[in-house]
């Protein structure tokens, strides 16, 4: 599914809480950033998996992501393959 913007995904999470396991995460999201979403996100018990992703690749940006609570950092467009490779491997970036 996808939301089109921070605050509507965070109200989709709260809508869904339960029953999302994975998202995938823009950095630069418009209203609530990517950023707000995901510290967001990873203070909630049973808190979603997440793999942020940005075009635009600063490494106090990739960071900041880890620290808020992004389990992988990928650049944009996302190719699934890596996504399911980095998912199965574990946290890190690419």
């Amino acid at each position: 599914m996808q939301a089109g913007d921070g605050i509507r995904a965070a109200r989709l999470f709260e809508e869904l809480r339960g029953s999302i396991d994975l998202a995938i995460i823009d950095l630069a999201l418009p209203g609530l950033n990517g950023f707000e979403l995901i510290g967001a996100l990873s203070r909630r018990p049973n808190s979603v998996k997440i793999i942020a992703t940005s075009g635009i690749f600063k490494e106090s940006q990739l960071e900041c992501a880890t620290a808020v609570g992004t389990h992988v950092v990928i650049r944009r467009p996302p190719n699934l393959k890596w996504v399911w490779l980095l998912w199965n491997d574990g946290p890190g970036r690419v």
